[in-house]
């Protein structure tokens, strides 16, 4: 029986294994001594060869860092492992090839392969022979543990103008810079700083920027966001177009220098010309904003388009929402959806999220809520909130979906947790009636008063019902009072007639007959039954209000009673 090292599990850059589950024998060995030369890897470890490639390995991939696959006969057969050639190809992310036996490649194969960095497994005389070379790789070191064997972290430094010069002088800048880089991606921070130093003073524009990110991130040095700027700007003024873009977004935000509008747009513009796909949607943010040129809808979705017909995820989520809006160019549904589906095929939560309405509402696409929350759970496994709490509704109604209270409150969760304050509202009434979760009063309320305190009606409402009641806290009237008047003023029915009541009452507040007739008014607008009937015995018995007779009656026979309004109609 194969022994199945544990795929790893985090946030941190990682390794994808693209291989056949055939070779197995061979391949697990091999991530098991990776791992043990302290590499990060995922790997499927269970999906049988036969079934259909499933969606959570395109996910893991697009996730990783950087590709390694493993090449047999069996690999080039395998529909699954040409698929993930392919994904990783066109994310940009080009993989290791690792040849684990004599192969001939088709002439498709040569073209995806071709031009790739290769390995021959083979030509190595042990298998840790082989490894120990592997792990030289330059392409994994971003996804190797830094605490591995000999690597040692280098503390932050306030300052590196104390810093030793590189151990050699006469090195060119470029070597100087490459130098920086590999103890970069050892997360050595402070010598990865001192090299590109060494570059960056003799005007080397590579590493200057890579100076700028480390300032601004404080990586090897204090975090400083004036010091990131001015080497941004030392790099962008030689053209170097990620600084360009970077000293752009620092104009724009203020971030290290004052906020400039104007050098923000000049900046985004200089890198758009350059082919900056994200510069080109930067200046396409600032024509639609009016920030720092004239606000210009047209030249907004030039932009927008010119780096969307590239590939560019945001540009093509902007480019759907001036669709969906009708700014700039003719509404058009169906424009939004496709431009909508571009981006969430790249990942792109909120296009995700966005194409996950359309389909639950039918607009731009036949409407199919199996397809929504498909959509919504793509989104909210990114950690998209307002996704997360939809597809809680989903499995809370069986919407698309499986009707699953557990994990109806589990989406809501991860989405309160954020924050959201409709879910901290439902994850509350779970937690008041126990479904999908434990019964408990004290979680009921915890959740409730952090979605009230946020200004949600409802939430203020029942908290309010709750502090009367004393459920699950001490029970205190005037804190009722509260919350009733903060949901009342935000034009919740129910609320609005229980301050009246309490203000006729002198409960939890003074007494105010005046005011209770306001508050049952405001109710009964809205067609509030009680408060209906409230507001027609005040008239009729002149509380807060002058008798008539005549409004008594009216009120009455809004609310159904129509006994007591013609009792009134009668002394009329």
């Amino acid at each position: 029986m194969f022994h199945y090292p544990k795929a790893y599990d985090g946030v941190e850059p990682y390794i994808f294994i693209s291989y056949a589950h055939k070779d197995s024998a061979l391949v697990l060995p091999m991530i098991d001594g990776l791992q043990k030369r302290g590499f990060r890897v995922w790997y499927d470890a269970g999906t049988e060869a036969a079934t259909e490639w499933p969606e959570f390995i395109g996910e893991h991939l697009a996730k990783s860092s950087c590709v390694i696959a493993f090449i047999t006969e069996a690999a080039l057969k395998s529909k699954n492992c040409r698929r993930e050639i392919s994904m990783a190809a066109d994310m940009e992310i080009n993989p290791l090839v690792i040849y684990l036996e004599e192969v001939e490649l088709t002439f498709g194969m040569r073209l995806q392969l071709g031009n790739l960095h290769a390995m021959y497994y083979l030509r190595h005389p042990s298998l840790e022979s082989f490894l120990d070379t592997l792990a030289e790789a330059k392409l994994l070191q971003a996804c190797r543990d830094v605490n591995f064997g000999s690597i040692t972290k280098t503390g932050d430094v306030d300052s590196i103008q104390d810093l030793p010069a590189p151990v050699d002088a006469s090195l060119s800048p470029e070597s100087c810079n490459a130098t920086g880089d590999e103890y970069y991606f050892k997360k050595d921070y402070a010598n990865a700083v001192r090299w590109y130093r060494g570059a960056a003073d003799r005007g080397y524009a590579e590493a200057q920027f890579n100076l700028g990110i480390c300032y601004a991130n404080g990586y090897g040095v204090a975090k400083n966001d004036t010091t990131a700027s001015a080497w941004y700007r030392k790099a962008a003024e030689q053209g170097h177009v990620d600084s360009q873009h970077n000293l752009a977004v620092r104009y724009e935000n203020g971030r290290g220098l004052p906020k400039d509008y104007d050098q923000a747009v000049y900046w985004y513009r200089k890198a758009a010309e350059q082919g900056s796909l994200k510069s080109m949607t930067g200046l396409g943010y600032c024509y639609s904003h009016g920030q720092g040129v004239t606000k210009d809808m047209e030249e907004a979705i030039r932009w927008y388009r010119k780096a969307a017909e590239q590939g560019h995820a945001t540009a093509q989520f902007n480019l759907a929402v001036q669709y969906a809006n009708g700014n700039g160019v003719p509404k058009d549904d169906e424009q939004a959806v496709y431009w909508y589906r571009k981006a969430a095929q790249q990942g792109y939560a909120s296009a995700q999220y966005n194409l996950g309405v359309r389909y639950a509402n039918g607009n731009g696409v036949p409407k199919d809520d199996v397809e929504a929350t498909a959509w919504y759970l793509k989104a909210a496994q990114q950690g998209h909130a307002t996704a997360q709490y939809n597809l809680g509704v989903r499995y809370s109604q069986g919407k698309g979906v499986a009707k699953d209270d557990v994990q109806a409150s589990e989406w809501y969760r991860k989405s309160a947790d954020q924050g959201y304050a409709a879910a901290q509202f439902n994850l509350a009434v779970r937690y008041s009636n126990g479904t999908g979760v434990p019964q408990s009063d004290t979680e009921a309320n915890r959740w409730y008063r952090k979605a009230a305190e946020q200004g949600y009606a409802s939430a203020q409402f029942n908290l309010g019902i709750r502090c009367s009641q004393g459920k699950g806290t001490p029970q205190n009237q005037e804190e009722a009072t509260s919350w009733y008047r903060k949901a009342a003023q935000q034009g919740h029915a129910t609320a609005q007639y229980n301050l009246g009541v309490r203000c006729s009452q002198g409960k939890g507040t003074r007494v105010d007959l005046a005011e209770s007739v306001q508050w049952y008014r405001k109710s009964a607008d809205q067609g509030y039954k009680e408060a209906q009937l409230a507001l027609a015995r005040c008239y009729e018995n002149g509380r807060g209000v002058p008798k008539d007779y005549s409004q008594a009656a009216y009120w009455y026979r809004k609310a159904g009673d129509e006994e007591a309004a013609k009792r009134c109609e009668a002394k009329v």
